[in-house]
This record gives C-alpha cells, sequence and structure tokens, in this order.
C-alpha cells in the first residue's frame, strides 16, 4: 500500500518515498448480512403488582405546587407490567426515571418503562 502512495505523496508534500508513512485516518465500509439476536426476556417476579418499593422522599414538582412526598422504586425490583402512577422515582443503576404527575409507567417483558401521559 505503502508503495502506490509514494508517488502521490511526493506530488502532493514533497516528502521523499522512504519516509515513514503513517495512517492516521482509514476508514472502512462494508455490506453484510447477520443473523438477528435474540433477545432475553427481563427476569422479573410476580406480574402486574407493583412491588421494588424502597421508600418515600420529598420531591418537588411544580405542577404539585412545590415539594411533596414522592414514592421511590428500585427498577429491577419492578415485575413485568408493574403499574406504577406518578409522581414516582425509579433508581436504576445507570439511569434515573422521574414520572411526572399525570403520568403513569409500566414495564414491559424486557425490562423496559413504558411511560404515558394521562389525557
Amino acid at each position: 500500500m505503502s508503495r502506490s502512495f509514494d508517488p502521490i505523496k511526493f506530488e502532493v508534500i514533497r516528502s521523499a518515498p522512504e519516509e515513514t508513512v503513517e495512517f492516521v485516518n482509514l476508514r472502512l465500509t462494508a455490506i453484510g448480512s447477520i443473523n438477528k439476536p435474540k433477545l432475553e426476556k427481563a427476569k422479573r417476579e410476580g406480574s402486574g403488582k407493583t412491588t421494588g418499593k424502597k421508600g418515600v422522599r420529598k420531591v418537588y414538582f411544580s405542577e404539585s405546587g412545590g415539594f411533596i412526598d414522592c414514592p421511590i422504586y428500585e427498577r429491577l425490583g419492578l415485575p413485568e407490567k408493574a403499574g406504577i402512577e406518578g409522581p414516582a422515582i425509579i433508581e436504576g443503576g445507570n439511569a434515573t426515571t422521574v414520572l411526572h404527575p399525570g403520568h403513569t409507567a409500566e414495564t414491559d417483558h424486557w425490562g423496559n418503562i413504558i411511560i404515558t401521559r394521562e389525557v
């Protein structure tokens, strides 16, 4: 590869062919097919009944007029189809989900939290 680049290198930057070539950026685009990964369902205990409650904490919500007692849930403790009405806080290892008043949350069988707003 270096030999085919030497004439261009000399022409463009006036560098001698015997000087070392260093690739700083190299881009490759490839097209192929792969097998679709099989997602495993989250391992959850129970179904539909909300568990995983860790406690209660004062949390500020402007739509509630200030600080209110807010239930705190552990995300990994929530079973599939756990229904939670806001206001609530759902804490996980890498994220905290704030569920505002007037919103509800439900967990699916992959552990996602689906939030909907009451109309």
